[in-house]
């Protein structure tokens, strides 16, 4: 059957300066790489910045309104358990900046449809040997303790992103795939019909009652063929339109040996 095809590509983002050894390039490179993914019309994006960063300060969000994928775009603020502001005035509400990305309601972001979850630091120096449920059992014991109902609201957490992603893949595949599939093969039903109809002799047609008047006739000769006993091989049927070029006169022969 055919069906919706998901590639997950990890980028390597956008790298402003290179190390030695790595081309003097490496900016101009990692952003022509993105922006040739971006570019693609069914590229799904996950825009991962850091909580710790100013999100329209993004290079990541800059290319992304510059190819108008917003409606295509997940935002995904890595890190969330670093954002803390750790001013003595902030004490009582440290990621009181993180909880307002969350919410939308803070002045560094920028519209995404499918908004935005946090997720918290995975180190694989301290990750090491554990699972995936246990990272994930943390994480979510992380967010309860400090962003209280954002596990719950869908904001927060690797479950959180994987729901909006297969979200953004249904609301995709309705909108977009569908249709797309949908239009192929009512091209291909057209242009397999037109064969059909050029290997017989005839030219299509676009009467209604010519082609009704003509399908009755290969009913009643198909009839008749069995009938007599001489349709032994129904798939070997062919219009003589040599002798019989018009609509009206096409009739079905079995082809003898």
């Amino acid at each position: 059957a055919m069906v919706v095809n998901l590639r997950l590509i990890d980028l390597p983002g956008i790298i402003q300066a290179s190390r030695e050894g790595e081309p003097a390039d490496i900016c101009d490179q990692t952003t022509r790489l993105t922006e040739h993914f971006l570019q693609q019309p069914h590229t799904l994006v996950l825009g991962v910045v850091s909580a710790t960063e100013g999100f329209r300060t993004s290079t990541a969000m800059g290319l992304v309104q510059k190819f108008k994928k917003q409606a295509d775009t997940i935002g995904v603020l890595t890190k969330a358990d670093r954002a803390t502001d750790a001013r003595p005035e902030a004490k009582a509400n440290p990621y009181r900046e993180l909880k307002a990305k969350l919410d939308g309601t803070s002045g560094d972001m920028i519209s995404l449809p499918m908004g935005v979850v946090a997720t918290r630091n995975h180190d694989s120096y301290f990750d090491e040997g554990i699972t995936l449920d246990q990272v994930t059992a943390r994480e979510e014991e992380w967010f309860e303790s400090n962003l209280p109902g954002y596990l719950s609201d869908g904001k927060a957490g690797i479950n959180a992103l994987a729901d909006k992603l297969v979200s953004l893949l249904l609301k995709y595949t309705a909108d977009r795939w569908v249709p797309d599939a949908l239009s192929k093969i009512e091209r291909a039903l057209a242009s397999k019909h037109k064969e059909m109809l050029l290997q017989c002799g005839i030219q299509p047609t676009t009467s209604e009652t010519e082609a009704a008047k003509y399908l009755g006739e290969v009913i009643q000769k198909i009839t008749q063929c069995w009938d007599q006993g001489s349709l032994a091989d129904p798939e070997r049927l062919f219009v003589d339109s040599a002798s019989s070029p018009s609509w009206g006169s096409h009739l079905i022969h079995p082809e003898l040996d």
